[in-house]
């Protein structure tokens, strides 16, 4: 046995013949994916914080806009901050907290 991993066989039917897999591949499958929607989430959220920052013209986001980032696109706030602060623009931090208790 490899640290914990034990061998097992679990069956899948693909293209009409069982597959046998290790728990490692399995495990290592399913980080793949979980890593390439992470991935594509914030490619979303980065591409729709870039078109509220031309729309709002070079002003910082709301606390509404980044509310909106986060639940909605996936886009957390920890990276907004981080953009914002590259591009010389203030986090309304307090008022992404009022928006999150309204």
């Amino acid at each position: 046995m490899q640290k914990g991993f034990r061998l097992i066989f679990d069956l899948f039917l693909k293209d009409g013949t069982l597959v046998q897999h290790s728990t490692e591949n399995i495990i290592q499958a399913c980080f793949e994916e979980e890593n390439q929607r992470f991935r594509e989430t914030i490619k979303r959220g980065y591409h729709q914080l870039k078109r509220i920052l031309k729309e709002n013209q070079g002003k910082a986001l709301s606390g509404s806009q980044i509310v909106s980032l986060e639940k909605d696109k996936g886009f957390l706030h920890q990276l907004t901050a981080i953009v914002l602060h590259e591009k010389g623009l203030s986090y309304a931090e307090t008022e992404y907290k009022k928006e999150l208790n309204v």
